[in-house]
């Protein structure tokens, strides 16, 4: 089940970027699709732990949980937009594909997990695929180092912490629909203050039922994407859960031949057995139990 759960993850990953391309030229600015989706995915996730788990409660270590993992989330999110105006996007992909190296090292860093030989392997396998990817591709446009790339490594750092506040700050009988439920509504809520204050609105042009049904569709989507998310990261752990990455770049690319009629080749198969064989390791031996705040297992 959370081999499956983890392709899923990273197909969803790897689709949002095609989502945000068709929402950048129509007109929506980013704290605008952070605050609506943000609604609607806690709207979502309410209703299903309505459904599925019976309750909603809400406490206050819930809401400080919430507020913590949408501060966290946001910073990293909001960072990797600005970069991608001033970098390669063939560089920002190597960059957040050294992601899982960094829950690596804050897990071993803080205890939470120790060396293990196949883990390493895995976690360069899942990096080769990525890179193999990316500078086949054409026009990579990998270009020279500068500050820009030095700094864009501060994202996959602050994702490794918001991976591990999420994991082991994790409240006592908290369900994933609540945990997911108060990040998203906390999100929308750190989001607010820049939307009104960079993008208030009015201050954009009017924007189609195109917009709103895409946004609606992204809300709909990772309602889905917090729900696996959030079930890796308190029962798998952040080093697990990470190398959804590593699945995302190729599941983009077969995106571009599902959708667009683009052609496949031999460096994307190349890709996908390499990411077949790090997801073969990774669940080839059993993980160390994880020790998130977590009493229930829904």
């Amino acid at each position: 089940m959370y081999a499956a759960y983890f392709v899923l993850l990273g197909a969803f990953w790897g689709l949002s970027p095609s989502i945000y391309k068709v929402l950048g030229p129509a007109g929506m600015p980013i704290t605008h699709i952070i605050v609506l989706s943000g609604i609607g995915v806690g709207i979502g996730l309410a209703i299903c732990g309505r459904i599925l788990a019976g309750h909603n409660a809400i406490g206050r270590r819930l809401i400080a949980y919430g507020l913590g993992c949408g501060a966290l989330l946001n910073i990293p999110f909001s960072l990797q937009i600005f970069f991608a105006a001033h970098m390669p996007a063939a560089v920002l992909a190597i960059v957040f594909s050294t992601a899982p190296f960094c829950n690596y090292v804050l897990a071993l860093v803080t205890g939470r997990d120790r060396l293990q030989p196949h883990r390493v392997l895995a976690l360069l396998a899942g990096l080769a695929s990525s890179i193999v990817l990316v500078v086949t591709r054409d026009n990579a446009g990998l270009g020279t180092f500068s500050y820009w790339t030095l700094a864009s490594f501060s994202c996959p750092v602050l994702f490794a912490v918001y991976n591990w506040f999420t994991a082991y700050r994790w409240p006592p009988n908290v369900n994933v629909y609540q945990a997911g439920m108060a990040e998203s509504f906390a999100s929308a809520l750190v989001a607010l203050p820049f939307l009104l204050v960079l993008a208030p609105p009015g201050s954009t042009p009017q924007l189609g039922w195109l917009s709103y049904g895409l946004v609606a569709f992204l809300a709909l989507m990772w309602v889905a994407e917090r729900i696996v998310y959030y079930t890796l990261i308190r029962d798998r752990g952040p080093v697990y859960t990470a190398q959804g990455i590593y699945v995302a770049a190729p599941a983009g690319v077969l995106y571009g031949i599902a959708f667009f009629g683009e052609r496949p080749d031999l460096w994307l198969w190349i890709s996908l057995v390499l990411i077949l064989f790090a997801l073969w390791l990774n669940n080839s031996r059993p993980l160390l139990v994880m020790k998130t705040g977590a009493a229930a297992p829904n």
